[in-house]
């Protein structure tokens, strides 16, 4: 019965969807206290250890981008269970673009990617921060994956009246035309 079949494999996904979330959900705990002692550790450095302090700030960096990348995987478990819904809210999308960008900027200037955001959207905006915030994040994590040839990530911002443009570019190879699609 091809129902009964598309039923259990609908089942099965389901299935492997809650013990993914069920999983990142228990990584938050421990990953929250490396990012907090992490923090604590590099507040109590002087200035005259520059290296322990360096490797401090990739050690919090790279635990925020697991953070982001848990809370990725269960957004997309909620999206799996209902509908996205936005929660509108006035900010500045400059401001949460540069939120978003100084969360990544350690592993891009890491790898080399030198980093260029140009400001045009500096009045209020209703928008989902969450989401926007997301959406960078997954932008910005495929050019420190797979952008870093090029070196270059240019955000630029433009705002006119009802609508706002945020433009991500990176300059390295592209996706290969056999996967484009």
């Amino acid at each position: 019965n091809p129902y009964k079949k598309w039923l259990e494999q609908d089942n099965l996904a389901l299935q492997r969807v809650n013990f993914v979330n069920q999983v990142s959900h228990e990584l938050k705990t421990p990953l929250t206290n490396i990012r907090m002692y992490a923090e604590l550790l590099a507040q109590q450095l002087d200035g005259s250890e520059e290296k322990p302090r360096r490797y401090l700030d990739i050690i919090v960096a790279e635990s925020q981008r697991l953070s982001r990348l848990i809370l990725n995987v269960l957004n997309f478990g909620r999206m799996q269970r209902e509908a996205l819904r936005l929660h509108r809210q006035a900010g500045v999308i400059d401001a949460a673009v540069a939120g978003a960008l100084e969360a990544f900027r350690p592993a891009l200037e890491g790898k080399g990617v030198q980093i260029s955001f140009t400001r045009g959207a500096p009045a209020n905006a209703e928008f989902d921060r969450d989401a926007l915030e997301q959406i960078l994040n997954n932008l910005f994590s495929n050019v420190e994956k797979y952008g870093t040839s090029g070196a270059r990530l240019d955000v630029i911002t433009e705002q006119t009246e009802g609508q706002t443009v945020i433009r991500v570019r990176d300059y390295g190879a592209g996706i290969p035309r056999r996967e484009r699609e």
